[in-house]
């Protein structure tokens, strides 16, 4: 009885599973069934993808899903689809990866917004490009273990799924290869805004603010938004020249500061210091006084030598405040422009590098990170440095201090460089000591740390954050007052120039400290800049932008500049006459204008010719050593 039971159940099973075979040829043989599968996924994964952009934007699920910024956003996700379904053949594999790919997206959107409040753009891709050691052991501190377990998981679940799954499609090499190409083409065209992608991306179709990334997302979503950056990007460079702009810039009345006096016997060495992260947490709300945490800025602002900085980013993209010092070209004025040094491919770019050799100068970099890192080593031999010194010129028992090398062997490495020429040097240093994430940053020096006086109303996570920043940036601040000291020693002119690029991207502390004394936004604070010198000169009164830096060293000791660096020391004087924080926006337009004609290379117009035979250096008091 017992066996006949079995010998039952066995024939059941067989049969169910003879018709599901059955089910399953009769599927793959029809077409209809075939293609409503593979429509009713890819409709799914575009409502799955807009749904994790309204979440990520904390909107409701389906907030703008019948709009023309949905059909955008759902484009590169029909894309992606067949062009994986073309290859692999499997339904289940191909939705599965595109899903994995989505997820990816949105999660290192996330990451960016938290720790640097701007979501993902296109210009990042030029990040990628560029991927080597340092850059993944940069962005392995911002990633958890779990999230590499999760990626491990995923892969293994994705390659099993690839060898169980029977195959959709029954397509040949050939066409799977020529369907392959012929979605390739489409997405190429998508990238390069052929006509119908152009009209769809358009700024106003879907609304876009390339000033707002959250306003662009909640019109355009995540993906929408990413095309019409690459759209954009491939003409990046060629922005539209406002000539009446700079004619107005050109007559602009200011009154003559004169020309300071001439050093005596030999030019100063120029040392500038872009200093990783820095700025003076005492304009935090609840943190007071720092003159123990920074005591050589204290020192400094009493001596008459610090001003405020507006900076082109914040809590990351240190080489576009690098790039508006070095080449005096404000980034605004090129707005599809994320990272000048891999997005601008000029052999020969105009710097401060090029006018001050042309006065005899040797100009040297350094840097203790790998050299390729932003593209640096390429841009600097096109700014015209004469020798980069990169993490490589670095002994390999170079003290480390946080996740980089620390600070006092970088300013060790610039002593060097300054004892062994007798020749005038300008040296434009960028440290790395101060680089984030700074919750889990190790420090050699525990006790110091935890001695970092914090708020009693912060959470733990907070206090840590904060105290792991103060301890890098005060080992700035002593480094830059032992520089300081090491200059004044040698009793050579000198002119020191230090300053933070942008201010801290803390995930932490912003919230816990509840803003700023002024009431504005983190992304708006400036940051704190020194000028030092044992040419007696005198700072700037008012606010600098960081594309001004250049023609204040030139004008504190009478450096030779050209028509633009002119035009730069006229609007700062402008700024300065009228006692303004910031610079009036017809001005702007003006100096923006006339740097996309300088940055490509162009004559400077007639007028801006004879503007410029006057003097408007905005810092005077200058008096021989």
């Amino acid at each position: 009885m017992h066996d006949a039971s079995c010998r039952a159940g066995l024939a059941r099973h067989g049969i169910m599973i003879s018709l599901k075979r059955r089910i399953a040829d009769r599927f793959h043989t029809s077409r209809l069934a075939r293609s409503s599968v593979v429509v009713l996924l890819v409709m799914l994964l575009c409502l799955a993808t807009w749904a994790t952009d309204r979440r990520s934007l904390h909107l409701q699920l389906l907030t703008y899903a019948g709009s023309l910024g949905f059909i955008a956003n759902s484009v590169p996700v029909v894309l992606l689809f067949f062009m994986v379904l073309v290859v692999s053949r499997r339904v289940i594999f191909t939705s599965l990866i595109v899903s994995a790919l989505m997820g990816a997206v949105y999660r290192i959107n996330a990451i960016k917004l938290e720790t640097l409040q701007q979501p993902i753009a296109f210009s990042d891709v030029y990040f990628l490009r560029q991927v080597n050691a340092s850059v993944i052991h940069l962005l392995s501190h911002y990633l958890s273990a779990r999230i590499f377990l999760f990626a491990v998981v995923s892969l293994v679940i994705l390659g099993g799924m690839y060898f169980w799954e029977r195959p959709l499609l029954n397509l040949k090499r050939l066409s799977r290869i020529v369907s392959a190409l012929l979605l390739a083409l489409v997405a190429f065209g998508l990238y390069r805004g052929v006509s119908p992608a152009r009209k769809l991306y358009d700024r106003n179709v879907l609304r876009i603010a390339p000033w707002a990334p959250a306003a662009s997302e909640l019109h355009a979503g995540l993906l929408g938004t990413l095309v019409y950056q690459a759209i954009e990007s491939s003409t990046a460079l060629r922005e539209p020249v406002d000539n009446a702009a700079i004619t107005r810039l050109a007559r602009l009345e200011v009154p003559d500061a004169g020309a300071p006096s001439p050093v005596a016997s030999q030019k100063p060495d120029i040392i500038v210091i872009q200093s990783e992260s820095y700025f003076d947490p005492s304009t935090l709300a609840g943190i007071d006084d720092t003159s123990r945490l920074l005591p050589v800025l204290a020192r400094a602002r009493l001596a008459g030598s610090v001003g405020q900085m507006r900076v082109p980013t914040f809590g990351g993209g240190t080489l576009r405040t690098e790039f508006e010092t070095l080449t005096s070209v404000p980034l605004a004025a090129f707005p599809k422009i994320e990272f000048p040094y891999l997005q601008i491919h000029d052999k020969t770019m105009p710097s401060l590098v090029r006018v001050l050799k042309t006065q005899g100068y040797l100009a040297y970099a350094v840097h203790p990170n790998d050299a390729n890192f932003w593209n640096r080593e390429r841009t600097f031999q096109s700014m015209g440095f004469d020798a980069f010194y990169s993490r490589k010129d670095f002994p390999a028992d170079a003290p480390e201090d946080g996740w980089a090398i620390a600070d006092s062997s970088f300013t060790e490495k610039m002593e060097q460089l300054l004892d062994r020429e007798s020749r005038p040097v300008f040296i434009m240093g960028i440290s790395m000591e101060g680089h984030g994430p700074y919750l889990e940053n190790p420090v050699l020096d525990k006790a110091m740390r935890d001695s970092i006086p914090v708020p009693s109303t912060w959470p733990e996570n907070a206090a840590k954050e904060y105290r792991n920043y103060a301890y890098h940036i005060h080992h700035a601040d002593h480094e830059l007052g032992r520089l300081w000291d090491y200059l004044e020693r040698r009793k050579r002119p000198y002119i020191l120039v230090f300053y933070g690029d942008h201010l801290p991207g803390f995930s932490k502390v912003y919230t816990a400290a509840g803003g700023f004394d002024d009431h504005q936004p983190a992304s708006t604070q400036m940051v704190p800049w020194v000028m030092v010198s044992n040419l007696g000169l005198k700072m700037p009164g008012q606010p600098i932008y960081s594309w001004m830096t250049g023609g204040t060293i030139l004008c504190s000791f009478a450096g030779q500049g050209n028509d633009y660096y002119a035009m730069i020391q006229k609007a700062q004087r402008h700024q300065a006459e009228r006692r303004m924080a910031s610079l009036d926006r017809e001005t702007l337009e003006g100096i923006e204008s006339l740097s996309r004609l300088y940055l490509r290379g162009e004559a400077m117009p007639g007028n801006v010719k004879e503007s410029a035979r006057q003097s408007f250096c905005a810092a005077t008091g200058v008096t021989n050593p």
